[in-house]
């Protein structure tokens, strides 16, 4: 293989704008919760949506169980670090 890991990566079918393996859930499917939380985080993020909210949030359950595990992994706060200038 020739290039460097950066060249290999790029070149992988997931950056060329392959359709997604599962598709994403409509608001009726996510429910009023899960599609302010999905408007949140893609206002947040300055996109249309989350694709993982919308993946996840078909079953509410389930984005429910992994958002309580991505809060406790942070572990008190996902914050940058701040300079200590």
């Amino acid at each position: 293989m020739t290039g460097n890991a950066i060249d290999r990566l790029m070149g992988s079918p997931h950056w060329r704008g392959s359709p997604p393996r599962v598709a994403p859930g409509g608001p009726a499917e996510l429910g009023r919760v899960n599609r302010m939380l999905d408007r949140a985080a893609g206002w947040a993020m300055g996109t249309d949506g989350m694709r993982l909210v919308q993946v996840i949030g078909r079953d509410r359950a389930l984005l429910r169980a992994y958002l309580r595990f991505a809060g406790s992994s942070c572990g008190g706060g996902c914050r940058a670090p701040t300079p200590s200038w």
